[in-house]
């Protein structure tokens, strides 16, 4: 279902872009609302979230063990995404992040035809 997350991501962004995009410190404002709203504002007792944390019963090491994980992918995608942005004219990197995507859009499917683990 990673995918469908994908264009949930990309419809939040594209209502979001002259926020995001507009200014070279775009990347710093899209993190902070990737942090706040999909981290720890979660709806859900996610582990690393607010909600999970109060509502679960895992340990606070649990929650916190994954945290620098998910910063820094949040990270990442906020630099890389900002960074593209803009330097769209880029050719080798428009080609590199076409190719990336093709492969990252076949490794669920490679994953749902090989079928389940037994």
């Amino acid at each position: 279902f990673q995918p469908l997350r994908g264009i949930l991501f990309g419809i939040g962004f594209y209502l979001l872009r002259d926020l995001f995009f507009t200014d070279q410190k775009g990347w710093w404002k899209m993190w902070l609302v990737l942090m706040i709203f999909g981290i720890f504002g979660t709806f859900g007792p996610a582990p690393g979230s607010l909600e999970g944390m109060v509502y679960t019963i895992f340990p606070l090491w649990i929650h916190l063990k994954g945290l620098p994980e998910i910063i820094l992918q949040s990270l990442g995608l906020s630099v890389v995404l900002c960074w593209w942005i803009h330097h769209s004219q880029i050719k080798w990197f428009n080609r590199m992040m076409g190719i990336l995507f093709v492969i990252l859009m076949l490794l669920p499917v490679l994953g749902f035809l090989a079928g389940p683990v037994k």
